[in-house]
């Protein structure tokens, strides 16, 4: 990809730790696309599946641009080590029914990789490899285990029938439940709470500043009412997963639109 290339400065590693391989190697950072380019391949985004699939088809003659928001392996492949532990924090991994990513063609001309569950320096490598054989129409033995299109009736028919059915638990449990709590004033400094307003179940979060925001509880995804994550900091749907910040931004799907402001912070 055309930019100009600067050296990478890797995270200084204190208490002891064990500096992971990755942050040995110096990546090269680029500036800002600044023109069309022509290529045969475009693949979106530099963790290990891509960087593994960019340089794969690479390898075999073909133009490819690796596009990526922040750094070169710079996610989670950036930070695996074995150093000794000095802080924890939260993440969420997606799943499938099944427990296998979902790796291969969705559409024409189109390859994913997801659902890694947590395994992204394993089936990351895996799927640039498959990644690679699907763009030289090579066959890959491993197609049609992972394939996209699989249905739930393939080993995961239990779980894939138990998520559902906690959609309408969900949906109707927590709307005759009780709220958090009954006033905007209730809810301290730094949290969250759902407080049952004049305009329904809302989420109301305050700052530690003292800055109130109010949304509606609903998710925007199917209707469920999103809880109070207190650990990340976030509005979590219990249905299926959306996770929306405290102001009602979207951090993660399936939901695609913010909560719904109701009072200005």
């Amino acid at each position: 990809m055309a930019g100009t290339v600067r050296a990478a400065h890797p995270r200084e590693m204190t208490h002891g730790t064990t500096r992971s391989p990755w942050q040995e190697h110096e990546f090269p950072r680029f500036a800002p696309l600044a023109r069309d380019i022509q290529v045969d391949i475009v693949v979106v985004g530099g963790g290990i599946a891509g960087a593994t699939a960019a340089h794969l088809l690479t390898q075999a003659g073909r133009r490819v641009a690796l596009i990526e928001r922040g750094t070169l392996v710079g996610g989670d492949t950036g930070h695996t080590t074995d150093a000794v532990v000095t802080h924890r924090w939260l993440g969420q991994v997606i799943e499938t029914d099944d427990g296998l990513p979902f790796i291969g063609e969705h559409a024409e001309r189109e390859f994913i990789a997801t659902g890694f569950a947590g395994n992204g320096m394993t089936f990351g490598t895996l799927a640039g490899m498959m990644a690679r054989d699907a763009v030289l129409g090579q066959r890959n033995p491993w197609i049609d285990l992972f394939r996209v299109d699989r249905k739930p009736f393939h080993g995961g028919l239990w779980q894939y029938v138990r998520e559902n059915l906690d959609y309408p638990w969900y949906l109707v449990k927590d709307r005759l439940g009780r709220a958090d709590a009954g006033r905007i004033e209730d809810v301290p400094a730094g949290e969250g709470r759902i407080v049952a307003l004049d305009e329904g179940r809302c989420a109301v979060h305050r700052a530690g500043d003292g800055t109130v925001t109010v949304c509606s509880a609903v998710c925007t995804h199917l209707g469920c009412l999103v809880r109070w994550n207190a650990a990340d900091r976030s509005w979590d749907c219990p249905c299926h997963g959306s996770r929306f910040a405290p102001d009602g931004a979207v951090l993660s799907g399936p939901a695609t639109a913010p909560l719904r402001r109701l009072r200005p912070a």
